[in-house]
């Protein structure tokens, strides 16, 4: 692998986070995290992975559309 590299990118410093070089704090923003204290609360109740294949509402707009009568099997 280091023979395919040119010489400029082997030459570069890899990039260390502020947690692996030692740093203290508790607000590590180069990590992505929030400075704040973010509560997230999710319904999932309301997750689907799929949608539904053939909704009423498009039916019925395409049957519009067409001119022709809604039928559902």
């Amino acid at each position: 692998m280091e023979k395919l590299a040119r010489k400029k990118v082997q030459e570069l410093t890899p990039y260390l986070s502020a947690r692996r070089i030692g740093g203290t704090g508790d607000v590590w923003l180069n990590a992505n995290e929030s400075p704040f204290n973010n509560e997230y609360k999710t319904d999932f109740a309301r997750l689907n992975r799929y949608s539904e294949c053939q909704p009423k509402e498009l039916i019925q707009a395409y049957a519009n559309y067409a001119g022709v009568k809604q039928s559902r099997p």
